[in-house]
């Protein structure tokens, strides 16, 4: 039998998860943040560009960023999800050429996840 050492910091993330996921109170999104994801919530017309970098506030670990990924590679039109970086809060997507997802549906995903959509740039 083959036994593995793990530090008790990973094994503590591995089994509670992360304090900021969507069922934790940690993160509250500030009037403006609320505002301008209100703003991009009511954007219903496609994305024009073939990718876009989006500024998602609330992420905070690995777990996080996994969770956003996966969110946003569900979308329809969402081809990849290229890089998410922790440190920044962005996260950049490639487009299908066929169909691309509106601000809108991307700001539900991502809130709908836990997080706040701050903001989408474009190429």
């Amino acid at each position: 039998m083959r036994y593995v050492i793990v530090p008790a910091l990973a094994v503590a993330l591995l089994a509670f998860g992360c304090a900021s996921t969507s069922d934790s109170s940690d993160f509250t999104p500030s009037s403006a943040e609320r505002a301008q994801e209100q703003s991009l919530l009511s954007q219903t017309s496609p994305i024009a560009a073939q990718a876009a970098t989006l500024e998602v506030h609330g992420l905070s670990c690995p777990k996080c960023a996994s969770n956003v990924d996966l969110t946003l590679a569900e979308i329809k039109g969402v081809k990849s999800v290229e890089k998410v970086d922790l440190s920044t809060g962005e996260v950049r997507l490639a487009f299908d050429d066929a169909a691309r997802p509106s601000p809108a549906t991307l700001a539900k995903a991502v809130k709908d996840a836990g997080y706040t959509l701050v903001a989408i740039r474009t190429p």
